[in-house]
């Protein structure tokens, strides 16, 4: 069953692009646990992803 929810097209497709980013960080912790060797786009991106997961949860 699919979620239904109030959101239009365009809404539903930025919390999707939320969710691929969420993805990737995770990939890139367990792929690469050391934030050491990370570049500057890996950084980025995981600091993305920390702040969608603390929008969420604030969402909650």
């Amino acid at each position: 069953m699919p979620l239904r929810t109030n959101l239009d097209e365009a809404q539903a497709a930025w919390w999707d692009r939320r969710s691929d980013v969420l993805v990737q960080g995770t990939t890139l912790m367990t792929e690469k646990p050391d934030t050491d060797t990370w570049t500057h786009r890996e950084r980025r991106l995981w600091l993305y992803a920390i702040a969608i997961g603390n929008r969420i949860e604030r969402l909650q």
